[in-house]
């Protein structure tokens, strides 16, 4: 594999150049907003106290999260594309397990077998939906449809948590039809879509995990 070989997936880079993708990279300013107000939540809800590492890590994987994309969206080559889909991929199954442990009431070690549960997950649906289809959208559709289950897991239990996951869910879709159009709409939108995926996925992001920081906060200070 040539780590360096240049990869152009996005309707706005007509070119090589570190800012040949202004829209695509600043927009990823979106991430660190969203890492900021998730810290700054963990300062309120812990007044004061130092809260878990489990939490605290939240806002620096969304952080990552940026700094990957922003690398992928500079560069355009192999090396960063990898850099921004370990990023995603770190804060999803971190999540999932994250998720186990606080809102299904799960000790760490049962938690954690949502990580091959996740992947078993992921591999169905990508028997599913064809490699490459929806403008090679379809890897991240295990992410809506879980972010889905789990607003519906809390919803057969009654918890006003649901409400965040229902519309992490909303935002995340409509995060993947602007990420499907961007190869589209190229012709008629020379900037594309893709800028507006990333301020959607940060609001997502930001959702559920200020769902998981309130659930634990609120566990601990029972």
């Amino acid at each position: 594999m040539n780590l360096g070989a240049a990869r152009d997936e996005y309707c706005e880079r007509l070119g090589a150049g570190l800012l040949a993708e202004p829209a695509n990279l600043f927009s990823n300013l979106a991430f660190f907003v969203a890492a900021f107000l998730l810290w700054r939540l963990l300062a309120v809800r812990y007044e004061g106290r130092s809260a878990p590492g489990t939490l605290r890590a939240l806002p620096i994987l969304i952080a990552l999260i940026g700094v990957g994309s922003s690398a992928y969206h500079s560069f355009a080559v192999v090396w960063a594309e990898i850099l921004d889909v370990l990023f995603i991929g770190i804060f999803i199954y971190y999540y999932v397990v994250c998720f186990l442990h606080g809102f299904a009431d799960l000790r760490w070690r049962f938690a954690l077998l949502g990580l091959p549960g996740f992947w078993l997950f992921s591999a169905l649906i990508a028997r599913i939906f064809p490699a490459g289809s929806f403008n090679g959208s379809t890897g991240y559709f295990p992410a809506l449809f879980g972010i889905a289950l789990m607003g519906l897991f809390l919803a057969l239990q009654r918890r006003a948590a649901a409400l965040d996951f229902f519309a992490a869910a909303a935002v995340f879709l409509l995060s993947l039809m602007f990420r499907t159009m961007d190869a589209t709409w190229c012709e008629r939108f020379p900037l594309g879509t893709h800028w507006i995926w990333h301020g959607l996925n940060a609001i997502t992001l930001g959702l559920v995990a200020a769902a998981l920081i309130r659930v634990e906060s609120n566990t601990r200070h029972r």
